[in-house]
């Protein structure tokens, strides 16, 4: 077992937008130059995780813990004992999220084996995971035609006071309304899920089936833009 780093720092695992983000918030100065003991016993006591969430990217904590963890970059043997172990389940989480971005193909393989085995339920806050998911991994063209009907609306509605628009554009717009962004939220996933979720195995493999390819697409959880695999 070993990580893959590529010649680069094990913090560029995250995408430049995602990493500035995330060390100039105020949440990470908590986190700053502290050392592992810290971190790991900070995981221990998490009691909700989650990543970039809402229309502002807020960052929470629990990423701030995995961007430290980076910055320190343990051997690992450490990480392997951190998902070995049995008692804290966010802890297991953060090694999964670690493994994720940095380990190599065996370390990747041997996490997912050990995060489909347990089905300790997770607190996750930020949006739904399905959901997530599906729009992340979406066809370019939902997003020309969701800019088409807005700018069809918008110009609608700077018509001269005396023509009335059409009643179906009316009703268009209510609907608009009726499917805004929704704030965050917490949810409960189990480990598995949260496991599948992070590699991007259960779409796959609901399609595909389990001899389908073991190429796993590039696609966003917890608000982090997570690189494609070939497992």
């Amino acid at each position: 077992m070993s990580w893959s780093l590529k010649g680069r720092a094990p913090i560029a695992a995250f995408d430049p937008p995602t990493r500035h983000r995330i060390l100039n918030s105020h949440i990470m100065t908590r986190c700053t130059n502290k050392p592992l003991l810290w971190v790991l016993e900070e995981l221990c006591n998490l009691r909700s995780l989650g990543g970039l969430t809402g229309p502002l990217h807020s960052v929470d904590y629990f990423i701030c813990l995995v961007a430290r963890l980076l910055q320190i970059c343990p051997a690992p043997a450490v990480v392997r004992v951190m998902l070995e172990q049995e008692v804290h389940k966010y802890m297991r989480a953060a090694a999964l999220v670690l493994i994720r971005l940095i380990g190599s193909v065996d370390f990747q393989k041997e996490a997912l084996r050990i995060g489909w085995d347990d089905y300790r339920k997770l607190c996750l806050y930020g949006k739904a995971p399905a959901q997530e998911w599906k729009e992340s991994t979406a066809d370019a063209a939902a997003p020309t035609a969701t800019a088409e009907g807005h700018a069809s609306t918008l110009s609608s509605s700077l018509l001269p006071l005396q023509q009335k628009r059409p009643r179906t554009e009316v009703g268009r717009g209510e609907g608009d309304r009726d499917s805004a962004p929704q704030p965050p939220r917490y949810w409960l996933v189990r480990l598995d899920e949260f496991t599948d979720y992070l590699f991007g195995t259960a779409p796959q493999f609901e399609e595909s089936g389990a001899g389908g390819s073991r190429a796993l697409p590039a696609h966003v959880f917890m608000g982090i833009q997570l690189p494609a695999l070939i497992l």
